[in-house]
């Protein structure tokens, strides 16, 4: 089948289901998507819209008694729904990665932080430890976290939000991926420090020209990152447009109401001018 060559992703007809004591619940419910390489598009909606499970189930993470089904995905011209195990595996956290809304619950608490960066470059690198481990040290300076020779050896706890949120992030870029799902990644920081994870996350996007689905509620920072918009409603995708399409002539009621909702939603600026107001890759002022 020919396809668009700049098209990353496409998603057709995607649904999610969990078999419950009350019967089967339909989370996700005939989703369509895509993806264009470089590009970020946010998946917005309230809590229980589908968002999050649609990004979990775009990186296999739907677990039984979890069901996942599509008529089509495609992940950069390969047909993950023929794809094996083996080669679905070998583009989980190398093509395609994801930064987590609590590293808490993601990053191992029992194994240091450094170690987990390595164990990702060795799995898919298969590079010597050594090797991993000093570009673990490295990606933890390039996202901007001081000494990181000795937080390499540090475990989770030891860690800040916004330095675990770091971690996440130097994980999900280790391998300089095509395509970066980021789900609600900054949720659980306060005000400041989400505003410099997110300029470090979309100035590495910039660098590396990975494309970004990015799912949250916050339509302040939709304003301020995105390309296009896909709002969400109980399972269903209710639009899509451009950023500036969705934000001053949104069509559907939902879209209008959730709008509504945000005080002062600024409209969208140029990203570029906005990622260059301060130097996010430094190694000073960590969270």
């Amino acid at each position: 089948m020919s396809r668009d060559p700049d098209t990353l992703l496409t998603v057709r007809n995607l649904a999610v289901s969990f078999d419950t004591r009350q019967g089967l619940v339909a989370a996700v419910k005939g989703v369509d998507l895509t993806v264009r390489r470089g590009e970020v598009v946010c998946l917005v909606g309230e809590s229980g819209s589908g968002k999050s499970v649609t990004g979990f189930s775009l990186m296999g993470l739907v677990d039984p008694p979890g069901r996942v089904t599509a008529d089509e995905l495609w992940f950069d011209g390969r047909d993950l729904m023929r794809a094996s195990d083996r080669e679905k595996d070998a583009l989980r956290g190398k093509d395609i990665s994801m930064v987590f809304q609590e590293p808490m619950t993601a990053l191992n608490p029992g194994r240091t932080v450094g170690s987990q960066i390595a164990e990702v470059i060795r799995i898919h690198e298969r590079t010597g430890r050594e090797q991993a481990w000093n570009r673990a040290v490295d990606l933890l300076q390039r996202v901007g976290i001081r000494e990181p020779a000795q937080r390499a050896k540090a475990y989770p706890h030891e860690l800040s939000g916004g330095m675990r949120q770091r971690v996440m992030i130097a994980i999900a870029c280790a391998l300089t991926p095509k395509l970066i799902i980021a789900d609600e990644p900054t949720t659980a920081l306060d005000v400041t420090v989400q505003a410099q994870v997110l300029e470090l996350l979309f100035a590495l996007q910039a660098e590396t020209g990975a494309a970004v689905l990015f799912i949250t509620h916050d339509l302040g920072v939709v304003a301020e990152i995105a390309d296009r918009v896909v709002v969400m409603q109980a399972g269903r995708v209710v639009e899509e447009g451009g950023v500036r399409q969705i934000f001053e002539q949104p069509r559907q009621a939902y879209t209008q109401a959730l709008l509504a909702a945000v005080p002062d939603v600024d409209a969208p600026r140029d990203r570029a001018r906005r990622l260059s107001r301060q130097p996010v890759l430094s190694a000073g002022g960590t969270p």
